[in-house]
């Protein structure tokens, strides 16, 4: 491995040489260009040897682009095969150039739990902090500041019934994937079965939702 990467680095082709460093070591990016300026100054580096970590399908490609200094095309391309949103995609991308992360990873954040939510909700309500109960409840199903309120408001007066089942069977996860494959129509009919709202509050509330997911696509 040592004779490929000074041979790429006797060829001024450094990204070159990280990369094939990286993958016969598994160390993180930084590492690797400590260890290739070393051996560029002709320092000792400690003896790697080979690791096996996981990648997800196209990580060569992320890290190249990383690389070659193609920030926005490796978000894009990250947020492309995850899923994930543009936060999401930028905290990788920026940690794994810190080298904090060995591999350009992508590891689903795990779902909120419904059961916490409504925990956390009625004990807001009962304390009177109807601002946190109204964004948890906002975060958790999508729906808009008006609505959230009334919701609140409902709960706080002893008038809501079944919201916490509503919630517990709600996941808006799957409202976002409904828009993304374009079967809007579906997105909607959910928010109307699951939590019973109105023809037009629920599209709108969609719709709202398309909106913001668009936004976030744009770099």
């Amino acid at each position: 491995m040592l004779d490929e990467v000074m041979r790429l680095i006797r060829a001024r082709r450094q990204m070159q040489a990280i990369k094939v460093y990286r993958e016969h070591t598994g160390c993180s990016l930084k590492e690797a260009r400590d260890a290739i300026d070393a051996l560029e100054r002709g320092d000792a580096v400690p003896s790697a040897q080979p690791q096996s970590h996981f990648a997800p399908p196209n990580a060569g490609q992320l890290e190249s682009l990383v690389l070659a200094g193609q920030q926005i095309e490796a978000i894009k391309l990250y947020r492309e095969q995850t899923g994930c949103s543009l936060r999401e995609a930028k905290d990788a991308v920026e940690a794994f150039e810190r080298g904090e992360t060995a591999s350009l990873t992508f590891v689903s954040p795990p779902p909120p739990d419904a059961q916490s939510i409504i925990a956390q909700i009625e004990a807001w309500v009962q304390r009177g902090n109807k601002i946190n109960a109204i964004k948890a409840y906002r975060e958790y199903t999508g729906v808009g500041l008006k609505m959230a309120k009334d919701v609140i408001d409902a709960i706080g007066r002893g008038d809501a019934t079944g919201w916490q089942a509503q919630l517990a069977a709600f996941d808006l996860e799957h409202v976002r994937q409904l828009i993304r494959e374009g079967r809007k129509s579906d997105a909607v009919s959910y928010y109307q079965q699951q939590l019973g709202l109105a023809l037009g509050d629920a599209r709108a509330i969609v719709d709202a939702l398309e909106a913001t997911m668009a936004g976030d696509s744009d770099i």
